[in-house]
């Protein structure tokens, strides 16, 4: 089963969750900022960071620096 899932987490500075699991598309809406898509993200991240107490913190400290191929699709 795949497609696209919405998770709104409204925490600080990421608000909003998407993960296509087909895809392995990671797409965030970051507060003040845009959404972003991060592409090739494995399950298992996508799965951590909804696990992670501040979802910030865990963007920064994994998904930025994994060096993943992204986009900016929309200006907040």
């Amino acid at each position: 089963m795949g497609g696209m899932k919405l998770t709104n987490v409204n925490r600080a500075s990421v608000q909003d969750v998407w993960y296509d699991d087909e895809q392995k598309t990671l797409r965030l809406v970051i507060h003040n900022d845009g959404t972003y898509e991060y592409y090739g993200v494995h399950d298992s991240l996508y799965t951590a960071l909804m696990a992670a107490e501040r979802k910030e913190d865990y963007l920064q400290r994994v998904i930025l620096p994994a060096g993943f191929r992204y986009s900016k699709v929309s200006a907040n």
